[in-house]
């Protein structure tokens, strides 16, 4: 397992067949500068993909004081950590994710007097990680920097589907581990329907 930004970095480089980097905040190379600007966004898709036991947390959501303008009868605050929701507490509970009235912060709208959620978390440190989302996260970095720095078409498509394997292989191994009800991409068709790649993305590989 890396240990550093740099060292997941590298495992990407090693993917795409290129030099590894000493240190991936004062590297220079193209390569490192579009490792570094893209990096904590790629972490996130990863991490939004699959509801990765490492990342997932549980809360009771603090009710603010002022209700929403309409439409609902409470409100509540989302943690500064939120990526997007696992399932509420009762899944049966009808609610919105909506951006606060201010547009400083994301919040719940619910008639629940009461609302607790598992959620995915914004985790950064690579210890807290498993191997398999740090493996994946190195794919997709793999992927993003094959088409944009690279140019290459051959080796993005084959990054992409390195990085749906891993999703698929690993994901499944994660969700054995005490979780249930995930849905695991195997298939271009359902990586699709999955939603972790764009339409974009996805017209690309489909036309390889």
């Amino acid at each position: 397992m890396a240990t550093s930004k740099t060292g997941l970095v590298n495992q990407a480089l090693v993917k795409l067949g290129q030099s590894t980097i000493t240190n991936l905040d004062t590297d220079t190379s193209t390569l490192a500068n579009t490792a570094r600007t893209i990096y904590d966004t790629v972490r996130r898709a990863v991490i939004m993909a699959h509801p990765w036991n490492s990342v997932i947390k549980r809360v009771k959501l603090a009710r603010l004081s002022d209700a929403p303008a309409f439409g609902f009868s409470y409100q509540y605050q989302l943690p500064t950590d939120f990526i997007a929701i696992y399932k509420p507490e009762d899944i049966r509970d009808d609610y919105r994710i909506e951006l606060s009235a201010d547009s400083t912060s994301r919040v719940i709208v619910t008639d629940c007097t009461e609302f607790n959620i598992t959620y995915k978390a914004d985790v950064e440190v690579l210890n807290l990680m498993g191997p398999g989302l740090q493996e994946c996260i190195s794919w997709k970095l793999a992927m993003e920097m094959a088409e944009t720095v690279l140019g290459d078409k051959g080796k993005f498509d084959q990054m992409a589907r390195g990085y749906i394997d891993a999703l698929s292989e690993y994901g499944f191994e994660d969700s054995i581990q005490g979780q249930t009800e995930q849905f695991i991409a195997t298939t271009w068709v359902d990586e699709r329907i999955a939603g972790t790649l764009s339409d974009d993305v996805f017209r690309k590989i489909e036309s390889a």
